[in-house]
Parts: C-alpha cells; sequence; structure tokens
C-alpha cells in the first residue's frame, strides 16, 4: 500500500488554447498481485491535488520482476488538458500504489501544447 510519487515541475498555462500530457509506460503485473497507477493535477502549484487519471495496470502475468525488453513491451497515454488552459502553475504527479505487482517504467514524458504544424 505505499505509494511512490513522481511530481513535474510547474507549468504555465496561462496562454496556452490546448494543452496535454502523453507519456509511455512499460507494466506486467505478478501472478496474483494488483498495483494501482494514477496521474493527479494541481492548479496551485501542488499545494493540494485531484485525480486527472487512473491508468490501468494491464498485461500478460509474469512471475519474476519486470523489465521491458522490446518497444512492444510499451504504451502509450495521451491526456487531454484543456480543462486546465489559464492556469499559471499546474503540476502533474504521476503515483504508484505498491501492492507488490511488479516494477513500472515511465518514459518520454511530454507536457505540452500540439504544434501548429499537426
Amino acid at each position: 500500500g505505499e505509494k511512490a510519487w513522481f511530481v513535474t515541475p510547474s507549468v504555465d498555462f496561462t496562454d496556452t488554447q490546448k494543452a496535454f500530457l502523453s507519456f509511455y509506460y512499460s507494466y506486467a503485473p505478478r501472478v496474483g498481485k494488483a498495483d494501482e497507477f494514477e496521474i493527479l493535477i494541481s492548479t496551485d502549484c501542488g499545494d493540494t491535488y485531484q485525480r486527472l487519471e487512473s491508468v490501468e495496470l494491464s498485461g500478460t502475468e509474469v512471475t519474476t520482476a519486470w523489465r521491458p525488453r522490446s518497444s512492444a513491451d510499451w504504451k502509450k497515454v495521451t491526456v487531454n488538458l484543456d480543462a486546465y488552459k489559464g492556469y499559471g502553475c499546474v503540476r502533474l504527479a504521476f503515483v504508484f500504489t505498491n501492492g507488490n505487482g511488479n516494477n513500472l517504467y515511465l518514459d518520454e514524458i511530454v507536457i505540452g501544447t500540439p504544434s501548429p504544424f499537426t
């Protein structure tokens, strides 16, 4: 039940019309165990947080400690942050609740606005 937090620096969405969060994660559950992974958001520079998204940790169950070995082991998550445009001090927290399930890996975390060329 212990929680591990990874918190971003503050992001300024004051002049933003559109915003998003994207990242890749890799995880495989250990047989008979369950972990939880959620993304929280703060609009007051981290004084308080609310749940933004719960990420379902799924995959083929394994009996050993998980470690990604190929690109197929990664899943992409994209979250729309348009509701937070206009806020000057936004922070995101990735919170992993340990249920003795397995290791969770995060990579290529991007907080931004869409390119005008997309």
